[in-house]
């Protein structure tokens, strides 16, 4: 038997508001590239571990219901899987 996994960034439910690190408007070489998602993470508060869990469980979700055996984060709670 093969098993099945998700590899690399699920796509982020849409009240996860971190951006993805390669849909920077500067680009992929800036001096920070992490520094949009260090201001959305502090936009989102004292909630925003809640809401990332939330999204995290949902694509959790997702995946088990399309059949995955070996479901992942999905790279919900990071920008880019490099970081």
């Amino acid at each position: 038997m093969i098993e099945t996994t998700c590899i690399g960034a699920y796509p982020k439910p849409v009240y996860v508001e971190l951006p993805d690190w390669f849909k920077n408007p500067e680009g992929l070489d800036t001096a920070d590239t992490t520094l949009l998602w260090r201001a959305a993470l502090a936009s989102m508060g004292g909630d925003a571990e809640a809401i990332i869990s939330r999204g995290v469980e949902e694509v959790i979700q997702d995946q088990v219901a399309a059949g995955i055996d070996v479901p992942t984060d999905g790279h919900v709670p990071r920008e880019h899987y490099s970081h």
